[in-house]
Formats: structure tokens, C-alpha cells, sequence
């Protein structure tokens, strides 16, 4: 077992045998060991660790002498994925929250003192997270499979990876989360997170009539309303949201609302 492979699965118990556990115990084994250095010592101090009761959401529950049995516990949730997807997945290298996985190792071994290998987690980390571009087609493939947790998780990656950024930079990656949310009609999640958008960076104008359309699309018929005017007062009649609102009729969603709110707010401009 490896820290990444549970965060993985994120299983609901571990069955570690003292074997295996002793396989990779002497680190001096790390460098000629026919699964690779860096795996070995994945390995090492996972067990390590979890036998110190140092790994996040896992806790001895039955120890026989040489079999012990951890259960998860805590806030972590259970993978919306079929065990069979997950195996294929993670067959593939396509594991998921493996920078995550690598952020939590690294600060478990620097509370152990272990400088050395919480550096190399570190480093581990950001080749995981690769470009904030490539993180963010990965989330949204995994929205458009209905896999929202997945996908908001490393959604929330891009927008940590970006926080040092300008302030119109972050508020554009969280506009872009958010019409991705919308597209594939997560209303709730793409309001909040337009909303985010439009506190980071104001004159992000665009971003503040979207946000209308998702509160509408959500069934927050008054609030988008309230939006809509305030945007209009704040920065003029403008086009932005006609186009979303008229998606909104064409698919049946909120129909009726969709279509007072074009009317109300975004007509029809005189040739």
C-alpha cells in the first residue's frame, strides 16, 4: 500500500500483515529494490506512519499479532466511483488526488522531523499538479461524467495553484470553473461559484450578469432578479446573459422566469 493508492479508493478498512509491512522496513533496501527507490520508500513510510498513527483518517481498530485492521474515519468521503472504475483508473496512472496525497505526506513527515522526504513530497506534488490548464481539463472531463466531488477537488487544486496570481487572473479561473459547473448543470456549485468570482476582481463584468443566469437556473428567481438590476445599475445595459437565458428556454429550465428575464432585463435591440 501507498498513501496515493488510499486516496485513490479511499477504502473503508486496511488489512496490513505484519510480511509486508517488514518487505519494507530497512530503507538501505530502497535503491536496489526492483520496484524502484521512490516506490520503496512510499511504501516505508506509509506503513511507518500508519502503524504511528500519523496517517490522516485512519485508525487501528483490531490488531491479531500479526494481521492489524485500520477504519477510516473523519471527513473523507467515500469515491462516487464502481471499485472496477477505480481499479482501471488507477491501472492506467490516472489516479485521482495524488497531489493532495503528496501535500498531506509532506506534512506528515515534517512533524516527524523528516525534512528530507517531506521535500521530495513536495516536489512529487507539483509534477502531479502539472499546469493549472491541464488540471482543469482533467476536472472537467470528470464533470461531464457526473463526477462532481472529483472534479471539484481538483478544481479547488487550479484555484489554490493560482492564488498567488493577480486578482482578474483568479477571478477569471473562478468564472471558468463556473461556466463549467453550469454546462454540465451543476446550478448550485456554478452560482457559488460566479459569486467568488465577482468578490475577487468587480469589474469582471461579464461574471456578474452569469451569475444572474445561474441563481435563475438554480430556481433563485428573485435573487437573479436582484442580481440583474444590480449589474445593469452598475455597469450599464449590456448583452451578457441574453445568449445563457435563451439556453435556459430552449432546454425547459426555469422556462418561464428564463424568458420574463430576457424580456425584463435584455431585449430585443432595434435594428
Amino acid at each position: 500500500m501507498t498513501y496515493v493508492a488510499i486516496e485513490h479508493f479511499r477504502p473503508s478498512l486496511l488489512v496490513v500483515r505484519n510480511a509486508i509491512v517488514s518487505d519494507f522496513a530497512d530503507t538501505a533496501r530502497a535503491a536496489d529494490s526492483r520496484i524502484g527507490e521512490a516506490a520503496f520508500l512510499d511504501s516505508h513510510y506509509f506503513y511507518k506512519y500508519l502503524q504511528e498513527g500519523a496517517i490522516p483518517d485512519y485508525r487501528l481498530v483490531k490488531d491479531f499479532g500479526t494481521v492489524k485492521i485500520y477504519e477510516s474515519f473523519g471527513e473523507t468521503r467515500a469515491r462516487q466511483i464502481r471499485w472496477s472504475k477505480l481499479v482501471v483508473m488507477f491501472g492506467e496512472r490516472k489516479a485521482l488526488g495524488v497531489a493532495k496525497a503528496r501535500e498531506t505526506l509532506a506534512a506528515v513527515n515534517m512533524a516527524a522531523g523528516n525534512v528530507e522526504e517531506a521535500q521530495r513530497q513536495r516536489e512529487v506534488s507539483q509534477r502531479a499538479r502539472n499546469t493549472d490548464h491541464e488540471r482543469y481539463t482533467k476536472a472537467v472531463e470528470l464533470l461531464r461524467s457526473g463526477l462532481l466531488d472529483e472534479a471539484t477537488e481538483i478544481f479547488d487544486e487550479v484555484v489554490t495553484m493560482v492564488k498567488a496570481r493577480p486578482d482578474s487572473y483568479r477571478a477569471a479561473i473562478a468564472q471558468h470553473i463556473a461556466r463549467s459547473y453550469f454546462e454540465s448543470s451543476y446550478f448550485h456549485e456554478a452560482a457559488e461559484k460566479a459569486q467568488e468570482a465577482v468578490l475577487i476582481h468587480v469589474p469582471l463584468v461579464e461574471a456578474h450578469f452569469e451569475l444572474g443566469v445561474f441563481l435563475l437556473a438554480e430556481g433563485q428567481v428573485t435573487a437573479a432578479d436582484s442580481v440583474f438590476r444590480n449589474a445593469k445599475a452598475r455597469f450599464g445595459s449590456a448583452h451578457y446573459g441574453r445568449n445563457l437565458l435563451s439556453q435556459l428556454v430552449s432546454h425547459g429550465i426555469e422556462r418561464e422566469a428564463a424568458q420574463r428575464a430576457i424580456d425584463q432585463h435584455f431585449p430585443q435591440r432595434p435594428r
